[in-house]
């Protein structure tokens, strides 16, 4: 009798240990969860930074371009002048 009860309570006290891992690897999960959240989020950030970089220096080569055509219609105008 008092063997059989042994054995039980082990049988129950293997079982709790063999749950407490998979409890330990949830919490593990849900912390790789977040850090990969946090990343995710600093990642976006950054690709929205550059974004931004990006569309600066369009805009930047915009005004130059628009620079370049202002002085080819100037250059025009005097070619113009010197022809008449």
């Amino acid at each position: 009798m008092y063997n059989d009860t042994f054995k039980r309570s082990h049988l129950i006290l293997s079982s709790e240990q063999e749950r407490s891992p998979s409890q330990h690897h949830h919490s593990t999960s849900e912390q790789e969860r977040s850090h990969l959240e946090q990343e995710y989020s600093r990642l976006e950030h950054k690709h929205s930074h550059l974004e931004h970089e990006t569309w600066s220096s369009k805009l930047e080569l915009s005004c130059s371009e628009h620079e370049t055509w202002s002085s080819e219609l100037e250059l025009s105008c005097s070619e113009h002048e010197t022809w008449r």
